[in-house]
């Protein structure tokens, strides 16, 4: 997917507004939640996303989501 192709599914499904977020390649944060639902397009590197011990790995291209206050690391 994307980047214009991904800005138009949140606009459609009603997403409040689109965030651009940068991380370091060796970046790691620990297990915490946010308040709100999220998606994310990958458009450089790739992330692991480990919740409820299970690690799914998403790359260039592809969107991963989490429902607001889903557990995640």
């Amino acid at each position: 997917m994307n980047t214009q192709a991904f800005e138009a599914r949140l606009r459609a499904q009603a997403y409040p507004e689109v965030a651009t977020v940068i991380r370091d390649a060796i970046y790691a944060l620990g297990e915490h939640s946010h308040p709100f639902d999220a998606c994310a397009l990958i458009t450089q590197g790739s992330i692991a996303i480990t919740v409820a011990g299970l690690t799914r790995h998403f790359g260039v291209g592809q969107v991963f989501e989490l429902a607001a206050n889903t557990l995640h690391s």
